[in-house]
């Protein structure tokens, strides 16, 4: 019932019907952790290094993602992208700090654009710029997209870009607490703005608590990271991230995907009483429709585990990864990632599963 209580302020009676029979079926929630610490436990994988990338001027790195041979890292703190071979090697930089094509004021998230580009996020200027196979600039256009809320996250979409943002629409105040939802916003391959039709907003999902300091603003996310969009392919999800569900978007609507077996209680935020904290704090997507989750991340973990979903929402595997790792793409058996030391170092990792 505590889960059901959490989503009726975001759910139609359909849904909470759908999600009520997904799971009642193996006895709710209660069993759900039952079996998590029962032998049905699902199998724990470790992972063995195979590269890893350890450049001094790596600081804050965004997002990364793995091509074929080469690796591509969104560096936010230079405002450029770095690619590098399979051997570690810095090949080339990709773009700059500045307002001009090819430039960005505030690099956000990068993703591959296939057969051989890339296109990257400006949050700053509100821009999207795709680069060709050379590293070279070549297009770019705005985003007059403000009502949406702040640009967070791009990804190749079907003819065109998915566009992630934030936005709190449904304040309940809580102290000095209030709610904030999470859109995604699909465009034109050439833009928002072109004759061929303006961007498509999608359903918002909800699910992040920020600590507000006045009316006028806002601190941070309380115990929790950025908005949880991801995708690969053809497949697009967003999660709310303190809530047993995630959403597929189906090109019609989201598919409410319950999270069964999933092995989480919830908590309360520190010194917020009655708040649920974040349940997970990262969504990675995988080619064949896999979905991995990392539970909630606090100062004091040393260790934090990855729950390996299928595409129904059953808990096929766990992964425990030291805290600073962060899996941003799952391929096979292969996973790269970034890894933050505690003196602020960061490392690129391409790492591999075994058994």
């Amino acid at each position: 019932m505590r889960l059901l209580e959490a989503l009726i302020p975001f759910l139609s009676p359909a849904v909470m019907a759908w999600l009520l029979a997904s799971c009642s079926a193996s006895g709710g929630e209660a069993t759900d952790r039952a079996a998590h610490q029962s032998s049905e436990v699902p199998d724990t994988f470790r992972v063995s290094p195979v590269l890893s990338i350890g450049d001094p001027e790596l600081g804050l790195i965004v997002n990364a993602f793995v091509r074929r041979d080469r690796i591509y890292v969104a560096n936010s703190a230079l405002s450029e992208v770095r690619e590098y071979d399979l051997s570690g090697n810095l090949v080339r930089r990709i773009g700059r700090r500045g307002a001009g094509p090819g430039e960005f004021l505030f690099l956000r998230w990068i993703a591959p654009l296939e057969p051989d580009s890339l296109v990257a996020l400006d949050r700053e200027a509100w821009r999207v710029t795709v680069f060709g196979p050379d590293g070279r600039y070549a297009r770019s256009f705005s985003l007059r997209l403000v009502e949406y809320g702040q640009p967070e996250w791009i990804a190749a979409y079907g003819h065109g870009f998915a566009l992630g943002f934030s936005k709190g629409l449904d304040p309940r105040r809580m102290g000095s607490l209030f709610r904030d939802s999470v859109f995604i916003a699909l465009t034109p391959v050439q833009g928002p703005e072109q004759e061929q039709g303006g961007a498509q907003l999608l359903p918002p999902v909800p699910g992040r608590w920020w600590a507000r300091l006045s009316s006028q603003s806002v601190r941070a996310v309380v115990e929790g990271a950025q908005p949880l969009f991801s995708s690969r392919d053809s497949i697009l999800m967003i999660a709310p991230s303190d809530s047993h569900y995630v959403k597929r978007w189906t090109g019609r609507g989201w598919t409410v995907i319950a999270l069964c077996r999933q092995g989480w209680t919830n908590g309360t935020v520190s010194h917020y009483p009655g708040v649920s904290v974040r349940l997970y704090d990262h969504l990675t997507v995988a080619a064949d429709g896999t979905f991995w989750l990392a539970e909630h991340r606090v100062r004091s973990d040393s260790l934090r585990y990855w729950r390996v979903f299928s595409g129904d929402g059953r808990l096929q595997a766990l992964v425990p990864l030291p805290a600073g790792v962060t899996v941003w793409q799952v391929d096979g058996n292969r996973l790269l990632g970034t890894r933050a030391t505690e003196a602020g170092l960061e490392y690129v990792e391409l790492l591999e599963l075994v058994r």
